[in-house]
């Protein structure tokens, strides 16, 4: 029985790079494609920024009795975790990882199904600016979410793409880049309800999602009437 495909390619892809041994091969692809370099940079923003550790092998060479484990700094001391005992928020990104490390193209199309899923609010605000580095360095990203942590700060990313000086205000954000800002040309957002699909991002950049804020004002009002 074959797999499902995006198993499958996972598959494929951890079979290849058991077998090409290290990054030293990807780093020849740059010759061909530029921006090979600029996602092997945001591999190491993803490790470093969200994860807090690295993602490595358990030993060097090609071959297939080599481990992926993660790598985190205690102390001053690099203790190596396997993955089944890693965080959940490490399990669910290292794919990303390892995706732009070692096949990541331009114009690729990453889908992620709930990306702030076990993620703490402040780390969900860095995981959407970085989507969007990712989208700004020529990849394509679609997501669905339920956050509005995530939502909300993308209106943010987009205000700031505006602003007449953009290295000015980039300290305020999580990742301190202004790779993260990102154009309204360059966003849709959709709220799925009833068997239908409705543009909610405005001309402004601006995202009306009422079935968010509905409850919120619920939730308050039913605290004050308590």
């Amino acid at each position: 029985m074959k797999a499902h495909v995006p198993l499958s390619d996972f598959i494929d892809t951890m079979i290849k790079i058991e077998k090409s041994g290290n990054i030293d091969d990807r780093v020849k692809e740059a010759n061909s494609e530029n921006n090979i370099i600029k996602y092997l940079e945001l591999a190491n923003i993803l490790e470093r920024e969200v994860l807090d550790g690295k993602m490595e092998f358990s030993n060097q060479g090609p071959n297939l009795s080599r481990e992926l484990v993660f790598k985190q700094v205690t102390d001053g001391k690099a203790i190596a975790l396997d993955l089944p005992i890693v965080s959940s928020t490490v399990k669910e990104l290292s794919p990303l990882v390892i995706f732009l490390r070692y096949e990541a193209t331009s114009r690729t199309l990453i889908v992620i199904d709930e990306p702030e899923m076990n993620l703490h609010p402040k780390a969900q605000a860095k995981i959407i600016e970085f989507l969007a580095m990712l989208v700004n360095s020529g990849l394509r990203v679609l997501i669905t979410t339920h956050s509005p942590y995530i939502v909300d700060h993308l209106v943010n990313l987009i205000k700031a793409s505006e602003h007449a000086d953009k290295e000015k205000i980039k300290d305020l954000f999580a990742l301190k880049s202004s790779d993260a800002f990102i154009s309204r040309k360059d966003v849709s957002v959709y709220n799925f309800a009833e068997n239908t699909a409705k543009s909610i991002l405005d001309e402004k950049g601006f995202i009306n999602w009422n079935t968010f804020s509905d409850i919120s004002e619920w939730t308050e009002q039913l605290y004050f009437e308590l």
